[in-house]
């Protein structure tokens, strides 16, 4: 997974297929300075997408990669 702020590429995390070694996994991206009014679109990019529907499990047809539980942001001070 790549992970962009305003189209600038800031990470690249790759996660294990074992569905018990990705469970409540956690990742910390320090963000570059930028001024606390400005706008930015964080965008996530999956290269790895899946049916569970195609692989037989379950009736949904979306492509899934990643479920998200939390995403938390915290102010630190430059």
């Amino acid at each position: 997974m790549r992970v962009y702020l305003g189209g600038e590429e800031l990470a690249r995390w790759s996660f294990d297929d074992e569905p018990a070694q990705y469970v409540n996994q956690h990742r910390v991206l320090t963000l570059p300075g930028v001024e606390a009014t400005a706008a930015r679109k964080l965008h996530f990019e999956f290269a790895a997408q899946r049916d569970p529907h195609y692989v037989g499990e379950s009736a949904d047809p979306r492509r899934l990669a990643m479920g998200i539980k939390s995403i938390e942001f915290w102010e630190h001070p430059l």
